[in-house]
């Protein structure tokens, strides 16, 4: 085959950073939160994901352009990606609290120490932005 799958490509362990046998044992891990079968927490991460980069796009817009609907905008975006970050972070919650498989990784621990502090700064920036204005903010 002249071009094979990028997923074929390397093995998806290599691709984590782990060894063979540490991915086989993520395999089946269950998650806490679903519904159905369907696990929440990825189904809710692309939001304030996307909101947040929204919010630094219109952030750009308003600093070369000066508008005030784009810091009025920014304001929004980033109210709605804390409301998304909090429920992500509570389907999130659960599935680290509720399965000890996931909570003996390590890159675990990271993400969500990780999630932690972007929250809260996004937090601090809502902070700011909601005494000032928005567009003194």
């Amino acid at each position: 085959m002249l071009f094979a799958p990028v997923w074929n490509l390397a093995p998806p362990s290599t691709l984590l950073g782990m060894a063979d046998d540490r991915a086989t044992h993520l395999l089946g891990v269950a998650t806490t939160a679903k519904i159905g079968s369907h696990p929440i927490h990825p189904m809710l991460i692309p939001f304030p994901i996307a909101l947040l980069v929204s919010v630094f796009l219109s952030d750009l817009v308003f600093w070369s352009t000066g508008n005030a609907f784009w810091a009025e905008a920014s304001f929004w975006l980033l109210g709605f990606a804390l409301l998304m970050s909090v429920a992500a972070a509570l389907a999130g919650f659960t599935d680290f609290l509720g399965n000890s498989r996931v909570r003996s990784i390590n890159a675990a621990w990271h993400h969500m120490v990780g999630n932690v502090v972007a929250v809260v700064l996004a937090l601090a920036s809502f902070m700011l932005r909601l005494s000032a204005g928005a567009a003194e903010g």
